[in-house]
């Protein structure tokens, strides 16, 4: 962790802290098997590099621990890692809708029930759930009445 003196002169005005991370990536290939869900199996290659990753924060970096700031970033990615879920199973980020706060919200829970129905069903896969949803609509309507998958 490294505090931040000026951080305009850094380019980030209210920036108090820079954490500095490391991390292992490995490179990975298809193997041309798909699992049981019908996804391409990747196999990793070599072995892993190492990266330095960056991190900003306007928390005080005395105010907390190390070991703190480590858990607000893993926090960080998972958020990230769903929010790259829900843009790849619903394309969140290319269609944009620039309408009223409500219908964006109302799309947002529906999106999110998706998903939950999604994860309930794992020996499907987004496409199958989907597809047997269109083919059974009351199956939906079930599932929000009693919470789970019949």
């Amino acid at each position: 962790m490294f505090r931040v003196q000026d951080a305009v002169e850094v380019g980030f005005p209210g920036v108090r802290t820079i954490i500095r991370t490391y991390r292992e990536v490995w490179q990975t290939r298809k193997t041309g098997k798909k699992d049981k869900h019908g996804r391409d199996i990747r196999k990793p290659v070599g072995k892993p590099t190492k990266e330095v990753a960056w991190h900003v924060s306007s928390l005080d970096p005395d105010s907390r621990s190390a070991e703190k700031f480590a858990e607000i970033v893993r926090t960080h990615w998972y958020v990230e890692t769903y929010h790259g879920k829900r843009d790849n199973g619903y394309h969140e980020d290319v269609f944009t809708r620039r309408c009223d706060l409500n219908v964006m919200s109302a799309m947002m829970v529906a999106r999110s029930l998706g998903m939950w129905i999604c994860a309930r069903n794992p020996e499907k896969t987004t496409g199958q759930v989907k597809d047997d949803l269109k083919l059974h609509p009351a199956k939906l309507v079930r599932i929000m009445m009693k919470g789970g998958l019949q």
